[in-house]
């Protein structure tokens, strides 16, 4: 699987070079001593917008042990169609394979239908949503599978207070509507300083939290990494 995962990412970087805009993202954590832990984790995003259609692609890979035993491994790869009614506001369609193991999800098929908004955008802030309907098929290390109906609701500001310093917030609610304890929340606030016009270091704190986690796993994830970024 992980090399199957590192072709696919490759293959989304390649095919950016020609008419998308790109950004990869790469963060590894490595300590030594009374601590072994090592924790790598690598994001790579593709956009490529022509006329009112945005069309978006691309993935994510975490992979990390402690004392050389793996306890952390999970990934996703992404896709979304975007279509602007006005300049403002859009309608979107989105899919999103993901896994993550050591939360006892073997695999999980998430399908988005939605619409979005920008409240604000000026030239140090931005402030967008998305509110739309997400069908989650899923399928867990407890020998379950999962064929749910959920709300998506997500919000994201960001703001620039210079050229070399931007800050980001986003957070995402998701209500279920065929089990009412099953809801999640995710959200990540980042800093990003710009080392120059294609590369940037970056700050973030990713957390997750499944208020009905498959049975033996704790309900909240949490990663904090610092990455090197590269975009053009």
């Amino acid at each position: 699987m992980k090399s199957i995962l590192a072709t696919c990412l490759c293959l989304i970087s390649v095919s950016s070079f020609s008419q998308f805009n790109h950004e990869s993202e790469v963060g590894v954590v490595v300590s030594g001593g009374n601590t072994e832990m090592e924790v790598y984790n690598g994001k790579v995003t593709n956009q490529y917008k022509k006329d009112a259609n945005t069309f978006s692609l691309g993935g994510h890979y975490t992979y990390g042990t402690s004392f050389g035993v793996e306890n952390s491994r999970n990934w996703d790869v992404n896709a979304k169609v975007k279509h602007d009614l006005t300049k403002k506001t859009g309608i979107f369609l989105g899919s999103i394979l993901e896994a993550d193991e050591f939360a006892g999800v073997q695999s999980r098929i998430n399908m988005d239908l939605g619409g979005y908004h920008q409240f604000l955008k000026t030239d140090k802030s931005q402030i967008n949503t998305e509110i739309g309907y997400r069908y989650r098929k899923e399928k867990n290390l407890a020998g379950t599978t999962l064929s749910q109906s959920q709300a998506r609701l997500y919000l994201e500001g960001k703001r620039t207070p210079s050229k070399d310093l931007s800050m980001k917030l986003w957070a995402e609610y998701l209500p279920n509507f065929t089990e009412s304890e099953d809801w999640q929340l995710n959200f990540e606030p980042s800093f990003q300083f710009n080392l120059n016009s294609s590369l940037a270091l970056k700050w973030g704190y990713l957390g997750r939290y499944d208020n009905l986690p498959v049975p033996g796993n704790k309900k909240f994830d949490f990663l904090y990494v610092t990455s090197l970024l590269a975009k053009f």
